[in-house]
């Protein structure tokens, strides 16, 4: 039944090891890299597109204190290296106050551990569709619904690896919901909208570029000016030339921050910080959460497919507005 196919269990190297993984072997290369009883890292290979990523599989435990050693190892991995990797599994824990049905309301105490792994490690929900709450005790009355399995991407994902979707089936015999992820289909760009820029009218010139790769171009030539001048330390032309890169890094960074706070809608924290990464991070998250990835056509079907889900706008928006050659009256143009 599963000629071709390979696993690993940490039931090897962890008494209380619950992970097994499975894999077709000519679709994917695997190797295990670490592991404790609550997560298995992997490094992975997807054959068909040669698309190199770590995956962490995790089955977390009950407790909360348990679960500490789980957020430390991902903490641990967070730290090793930037490249893409993806965290999928049973968290043991809910995120938000709507998270839970059925049970005492969410306190603080019951999600800060995961929301500061969060902040640590850069991961962010990867949004999803099907099913809202991801376990239940099955019980006949008083049954507790809750969303505590998810999947979570760092930003070297979702900059550098195709988009994909998450969607948490029903859960059959089990008590946990199956997470199903798959690779997006439509990556047709869309065009996009005209939005003023803040920092457009503090800036001097007439004419923009893309103000993100002017700051990492003035930082270049900041950075080269500086290695001149360590060779010639006396040359008066070179502190001059050093110095107004230096003012063109300051000017055009604050700008760059400026545009990048207005796009991630943070109006909390201040521009000019250096934090542009962390405005980045907000911007994706944005992205991620704004697609629609499951609507319901006329006939009250949840569509999750992205052609049926573009069907359905365009059949709303038809029905709303009419067709090409209608007129009021119902006379023909």
């Amino acid at each position: 039944m599963f000629d071709g196919w390979q696993f690993y269990s940490n039931h090897v190297s962890q008494y209380n090891g619950r992970i097994l993984i499975i894999w077709r072997a000519d679709y994917y290369k695997l190797r295990v890299r670490s592991e404790n009883a609550q997560a298995v890292t992997c490094a992975i290979t997807f054959v068909p597109l040669q698309m190199e990523f770590l995956a962490i599989f995790v089955y977390a435990y009950n407790s909360r204190e348990e679960r500490r050693e789980l957020w430390e190892y991902l903490c641990q991995i967070a730290g090793m290296g930037h490249k893409p990797w993806i965290t999928m599994g049973d968290f043991n824990s809910v995120l938000h106050a709507e998270d839970s049905q059925g049970v005492n309301p969410v306190t603080i105490n019951e999600v800060i551990d995961f929301h500061s792994c969060l902040d640590v490690t850069g991961l962010t929900e990867l949004p999803s569709s099907g099913c809202s709450y991801t376990w239940n005790d099955k019980h006949e009355s008083g049954r507790i619904f809750s969303r505590i399995d998810w999947v979570l991407l760092n930003g070297e994902w979702m900059d550098n690896l195709v988009d994909c979707r998450a969607k948490f089936l029903p859960e059959g015999v089990s008590d946990h919901s199956p997470i199903q992820i798959t690779i997006a289909q439509n990556n047709n760009q869309v065009r996009k909208t005209f939005r003023y820029s803040n920092m457009w009218s503090s800036h001097p010139r007439n004419h923009f570029s893309n103000i993100v790769e002017e700051v990492a171009q003035n930082r270049a030539n900041l950075l080269q000016s500086q290695e001149e001048l360590q060779k010639f330390p006396l040359n008066t032309a070179l502190k001059l030339e050093e110095k107004t890169m230096g003012e063109k890094v300051r000017r055009s960074s604050y700008l760059a921050e400026i545009f990048l706070q207005q796009r991630s809608k943070t109006t909390w924290i201040r521009a000019g910080d250096d934090n542009t990464s962390y405005f980045f991070s907000v911007i994706k998250h944005r992205k991620l959460m704004q697609a629609a990835t499951q609507l319901h056509d006329h006939n009250d079907q949840m569509q999750h497919e992205p052609d049926k889900i573009a069907n359905i706008f365009v059949h709303y928006y038809k029905q709303l507005l009419g067709e090409k050659g209608e007129c009021r009256g119902g006379v023909s143009q």
